[in-house]
């Protein structure tokens, strides 16, 4: 491998998706619906073949939020802005690692290691991660004082993820990339202020 050669094998599909939907349900309120998706699929990392190690990604990621905004930029004293939004994120994350037969460290056919030819691979492994994400987040702008001098603004997010972690091999033992379900919960807030003389 080298002298500029391009690998078979070394690109990859993707496709996206994205879709929004808006509602004025009342006066200064909106709802906003959205959710974005992601695949990958076939994406296939050469660089380590002429050691005989093979990677292949084949991802799903799906994104859906649900938000709620209020605004008036026109108030003089109290809240100016809102949103809450409470949110869904999945990501399927699987890996195939191909381990192809070697001979003094390097690869015996670079070409049929890329290609997966069943003769050249030792090992196979593969990994499956799942993530789910559950969070809520609140963004607020308030003014106070005469013509808005003391500006607020203050929020809060959580998330919590959890990880399903599968693993399977063609030979020896399977270690999955997390404990069968990891879980992690992240919370935090923020307050910023601003006054002017």
């Amino acid at each position: 491998v080298g002298g500029g050669d391009v690998l078979a094998k070394s690109g990859y599909t993707a496709k996206n998706l994205r879709l929004a939907l808006a509602w004025r349900f009342a006066h200064k309120m909106k709802l906003v619906v959205s959710s974005m998706y992601g695949q990958i699929r076939d994406a296939t990392r050469t660089e380590a073949a002429g050691r005989g190690q093979i990677r292949i990604y084949n991802d799903d990621d799906l994104f859906t939020s649900v938000s709620v905004y209020r605004r008036d930029p026109y108030v003089e004293n109290g809240l100016r802005y809102a949103r809450v939004a409470v949110f869904h994120h999945r990501l399927d994350d699987r890996i195939v690692r191909n381990r192809c037969e070697v001979v003094d460290g390097v690869a015996r056919d670079v070409d049929a290691c890329v290609d997966g030819v069943a003769s050249e691979l030792k090992r196979v492994d593969n990994n499956t991660d799942r993530v789910d994400t559950l969070g809520a987040a609140l963004r607020t702008r308030w003014v106070f004082l005469q013509d808005g001098q003391l500006l607020v603004d203050a929020g809060a997010d959580s998330a919590w993820d959890r990880v399903e972690s599968t693993a399977t091999t063609s030979s020896g033992t399977a270690k999955s990339t997390f404990p069968p379900t990891a879980s992690y919960l992240d919370a935090g807030g923020y307050l910023w202020t601003r006054l002017q003389l």
